[in-house]
């Protein structure tokens, strides 16, 4: 019973030190994941995405995707939006017809990538010539959460 009892507080010690460690680690491994926020409009048949507050010590690069909703054609895309010292960057597509799109927003870090916007995309609608909506919130935050790779695959 003696030596049960002795390989159940020695696993105890050696899983009590791992979580210890991980502890110390975490913080560190958190920090990498990039914050910020994207906020989404339109202007005249224009889609524009508003980067804001980006940051993360190993921030790779910024990215946005534009596709037609009907059928997931790429529209518009910007694999490296120039994001300056503040945070801030701005993505706009060229004239688009009325409809309806999708819009993925994010940025690659050292752990991965971040979205700004849903999986999948925002809808954004461009009703008439010279008018548009960008769904109900307009914005969206990032979080820790990778997606597992580049434009969510």
């Amino acid at each position: 019973m003696k030596a049960f009892s002795t390989r159940i507080l020695t696993r105890a010690g050696a899983v009590a030190a791992v979580a210890a460690a991980a502890a110390i680690a975490g913080p560190a491994i958190g920090s990498a994941a990039v914050a910020g926020n994207v906020t989404v409009e339109t202007d005249v048949n224009v889609i524009i995405a508003r980067f804001h507050q980006v940051n993360s010590p190993t921030l790779v690069n910024c990215f946005a995707d534009v596709r037609a909703e009907s059928n997931g054609a790429v529209v518009a895309r910007d694999i490296d939006v120039d994001i300056n010292g503040a945070g801030a960057g701005v993505f706009a597509t060229q004239y688009l017809p009325h409809g309806t799109y999708l819009l993925e927003a994010g940025c690659v870090d050292g752990s991965g990538t971040t979205l700004f916007t849903p999986v999948g995309g925002k809808v954004v609608d461009i009703v008439d010539e010279g008018t548009g909506s960008a769904g109900s919130s307009g914005s969206a935050s990032g979080s820790a959460g990778s997606t597992g790779g580049f434009f969510g695959s």
